[in-house]
């Protein structure tokens, strides 16, 4: 898919790649943009990138 810049939206990561961050920022403009389809396959991505997001409370 190619991917089109919606401008500049974000949420700071904490201990995650830098590659992990664009996929969040990616799923983040989707999800704003009411494609929650593709946004979830971004949020997906992010999960595999970055395996310390992801902690237990």
């Amino acid at each position: 898919m190619t991917y089109f810049n919606l401008g500049s939206f974000g949420r700071p990561l904490n201990n995650t790649s830098a590659e992990a961050q664009v996929w969040f920022d990616r799923g983040l403009v989707w999800q704003y943009g009411f494609n929650h389809e593709e946004a979830i396959t971004c949020f997906e991505r992010v999960l595999t990138l970055g395996s310390g997001l992801i902690t237990k409370t």
